[in-house]
């Protein structure tokens, strides 16, 4: 009995030994080639941006043994697909992914797919954490530009003026789509940081974009104006004057009054001074108030011209004085 017992134990192990047989091998070769054409296919419905389609036979694929060469790219995809979707687990898994994964090869995709996720709900410091693991030589040649510009826009509104400009610097000569917004919020830098002529020749550059063609007049006025370039100002505002919103009415009305004041042109003085006193009420300053007195006096309105320059006399100083005196002119008219 026991001989039996031996003999069929050695038959056994010798069983176990023996190849699969070339059926036997034929059905795994054909299983392996069916889960590739499903892969394929996964991937092609993902590009396609059809991402629950995708999804759902990503899922699919997952539920079989796969080949080892496809288990790391089936969890991306089925992964990605889920960040596509928004899926509430998506981003505890992502977290997962990355810290079971560290050198997997496509992670840049995944670090890419979480910034641009961040960025498109406003979550710019989260953005910035993201689009910072990236390595841009990686990634493909058509994100580069998206890349430097998301960043540079989240250092944008992160108060971060330094890094900003570095990233737009970077694509605002390329030629993309995110081109002209990467000027014009280089030259918004440019002109906080009083470097007026690199923010004009930025400006100059994108003026004529439908994006921004409204509100870059406005900038150029101010620059001109800082510059004090105010022959020009008195040329080009009254344009923009009677465009702009009602909103930066006030200030470009402003910036026309006393440009057309420096130069001597009371006349067309008063309407914008006047316009900026009633716009902003008790914003209006003394000097303010001076130079619509003034431009009133010179106009020959004296009545207008005292009763602003009183305005003016309410402390002792040289302003003061400069109303005394021409009060006194006034008078004598």
């Amino acid at each position: 009995m026991q001989k039996a017992t031996w003999m069929l134990f050695i038959l056994l192990f010798f069983i176990t030994l023996t190849p699969q047989s070339p059926a036997c091998a034929q059905t795994v070769r054909q299983e392996n080639n069916d889960i590739q054409s499903k892969f394929k296919t996964a991937l092609d419905l993902y590009h396609a941006k059809h991402f629950l389609a995708a999804h759902q036979l990503l899922i699919d694929i997952n539920s079989n043994d796969l080949p080892e060469n496809l288990v790391g790219d089936v969890e991306f995809y089925t992964l990605m697909s889920s960040l596509k979707l928004e899926a509430k687990d998506a981003f505890l898994l992502a977290d997962k992914f990355k810290k079971e994964h560290k050198t997997y090869s496509q992670m840049v995709k995944l670090d890419f797919l979480l910034a641009d996720y961040y960025f498109e709900h406003t979550n710019f410091k989260k953005a910035i954490f993201y689009y910072e693991s990236i390595v841009p030589s990686r990634l493909e040649k058509s994100e580069i530009a998206r890349f430097y510009y998301r960043l540079g826009y989240c250092y944008f509104i992160d108060n971060n003026p330094e890094k900003a400009k570095i990233n737009l610097h970077k694509v605002k000569d390329i030629k993309s789509k995110y081109a002209i917004s990467a000027n014009y919020y280089y030259a918004h830098i440019a002109y906080q940081q009083k470097d007026y002529t690199t923010a004009l020749q930025t400006f100059y550059d994108i003026q004529e974009s439908p994006q921004f063609k409204d509100i870059i007049p406005y900038y150029i006025v101010q620059i001109a104006f800082r510059q004090k370039q105010y022959d020009y100002v008195a040329r080009i505002a009254p344009e923009l004057y009677g465009n702009v919103s009602v909103k930066r009415r006030s200030e470009i009305a402003q910036i026309l009054g006393v440009s057309l004041y420096l130069i001597e042109d009371y006349a067309k003085a008063i309407e914008y001074l006047e316009y900026y006193r009633q716009a902003v009420g008790g914003e209006f300053s003394r000097e303010d108030y001076y130079q619509l007195a003034f431009s009133y006096l010179k106009n020959e309105e004296y009545q207008q011209a005292v009763r602003y320059f009183e305005k003016v006399k309410i402390q002792e100083d040289a302003l003061s004085q400069n109303a005394y005196y021409n009060i006194g002119a006034a008078y004598l008219q």
